[in-house]
């Protein structure tokens, strides 16, 4: 039978396989070769058992008692049992729990928000991500540049949240206001020059926006739509004109079949991947659909044709919403169905990945739209 052994003769290896066994989408190998791969270098182990320390070896290291604080506040810290942990980090400007991370985040954003008569927004949930890419959390207030104001609100938002992580404020009649709040785990003494850090980055951004936006609205509608002849959807299902053509069909076929006016959708469906010869979708490809939809209501375009063009990527997952409007779930359906079709009809077997739809591809082209990530082209 095996000798009993004590808790402490335990911790080594089961710290060894836990420390081992944590899985990255992206690692690097590092240390004595030994062949450790992780997401960044370990750079010291604390192991402790209530008071006692567990020294154990790993990958040239040996664990102690000796943590370490925030990178530009903090220094070294000693742990002296395991239920200290967190406060003898937070002496060294860490907020270990996660859980009050989340709390000071939050409550932060709220006050600066309130302070300014807004709500902060987090379209494209990032909270959750910021909460956990920082140790110290502190709030800045950048400002958005005039000239970048006049863009359309989702572009801003996009530009915010999508590259920065930045939360955007919004007053109490639904338009953006000029700031942004955001989250720092820099030195609290120096957020004015953090501030004016982020502040350059969102402006470089957005004048890339600009710009994009600009050529876009100065091409109009018709340049747009002539672009989907050159650019191609699959090699073996044509070009983004041919897309846009048999969606055009298939309303036609599933208003027939269904009983129901499809002058509307059919309206949309002539419009719904003209944001796929864009500047700004190239820039900024999570504003497919509204970017269409967006040129169309400039262009003068009825707004329910409009609506249907923004609402025809939908649902995008089961978490998702649904088109609203009769035209865009028409338009929709229309969409799914030509892309399982034509997944089916090039013997390319649709399955589930991550909730998308995707296809083991055996070839072809590169796909230009989202569909590239529902059709799983050889491009994707």
């Amino acid at each position: 039978a095996a000798s009993a052994r004590t808790v402490a003769e335990l911790v080594p290896d089961m710290a060894k396989r836990l420390i081992e066994g944590v899985r990255f989408g992206k690692t690097m190998r590092w240390g004595d070769g030994t062949g450790l791969r992780f997401s960044r270098p370990i750079r010291w182990i604390v192991a402790k058992l209530d008071g006692q320390t567990i020294p154990f070896e790993l990958h040239g290291l040996t664990a102690a008692d000796v943590s370490r604080g925030h990178r530009f506040i903090g220094g070294p810290a000693t742990i002296g049992t395991a239920a200290g942990y967190r406060e003898a980090v937070r002496a060294v400007g860490v907020v270990a729990d996660h859980v009050e991370r989340r709390q000071t985040i939050t409550d932060s954003l709220d006050a600066a928000a309130r302070e300014r008569g807004c709500a902060w927004r987090d379209p494209l949930g990032k909270i959750e991500e910021v909460v956990h890419l920082v140790e110290w959390p502190s709030l800045i207030v950048g400002t958005i540049r005039d000239e970048h104001m006049r863009l359309p609100p989702k572009v801003l938002v996009t530009a915010m949240q999508s590259h920065q992580r930045y939360f955007p404020l919004e007053r109490e009649d639904g338009g953006l206001h000029a700031q942004f709040l955001a989250i720092s785990n820099g030195d609290p003494d120096h957020a004015d020059v953090i501030t004016r850090g982020n502040e350059d980055v969102l402006s470089a951004r957005l004048q890339d926006a600009t710009f994009s936006f600009d050529k876009d609205t100065a091409a109009g509608l018709d340049e747009l739509d002539r672009r989907l002849d050159t650019i191609v959807f699959h090699q073996r299902l044509g070009t983004l004109a041919d897309k846009r053509d048999r969606l055009v069909a298939g309303v036609q076929a599933l208003g027939a079949e269904l009983g129901v006016d499809a002058t509307t959708a059919e309206a949309a469906a002539r419009l719904a991947k003209v944001d796929q010869g864009t500047v700004l979708v190239a820039e900024f490809s999570e504003l497919q659909g509204y970017a269409g939809a967006h040129y169309a209501r400039l262009a003068g375009r009825p707004e329910d044709v409009c609506m249907a063009v923004e609402e025809h990527y939908l649902p995008e997952g089961p978490d998702s919403p649904t088109p609203i409007s009769e035209a865009g779930a028409l338009l929709a359906l229309a969409e799914k169905v030509d892309a399982l079709v034509g997944a089916f009809a090039i013997n390319e077997r649709p399955h589930k990945l991550q909730g998308s739809l995707r296809i083991a591809s055996r070839g072809g082209g590169p796909c230009a739209d989202r569909d590239r990530a529902r059709l799983g082209s050889s491009a994707a």
